[in-house]
């Protein structure tokens, strides 16, 4: 007997949030040890845009679109976010986001380099 573990948008929500709430402790944690630093946080699509110097691997969205549709607005901010730091947009999307998010990514030519899996493997896309 074996047992399998379907994932469907709750649970890929429950996983999405908790990967951004180890995002948002490790800004503030940052952000505490050092006032002048110049991380960043917002709250926008559904989800989180973290800022934490250029190149982190913490800078990133995570949890866009698991609570529904993302407007053209919400998306305008999460681009001013890290267009105002001189980053691009980084975003570690679920695949059942909704489809409203993978709509504006193609609108906004975003480009899919790499999906990475929770266990660290990448999957790269020609």
């Amino acid at each position: 007997m074996t047992n399998s573990l379907e994932l469907d948008v709750e649970l890929s929500g429950r996983l999405e949030f908790a990967e951004a709430q180890v995002a948002v402790e490790g800004a503030n944690t940052m952000m505490a040890s050092n006032p002048e630093s110049s991380v960043a946080l917002e709250r926008v699509a559904g989800g989180d845009a973290v800022y934490c110097g250029a190149n982190s691997p913490i800078t990133q969205a995570v949890g866009l679109g698991l609570n529904g549709p993302v407007s053209a607005e919400e998306f305008d901010r999460l681009e001013e976010f890290y267009f105002s730091r001189n980053e691009p947009v980084r975003a570690e999307t679920s695949p059942l986001a909704d489809a409203s998010l993978f709509a504006l990514y193609r609108e906004r030519g975003l480009r899919r380099d790499g999906v990475f899996q929770r266990d660290g493997a990448a999957n790269r896309f020609s």
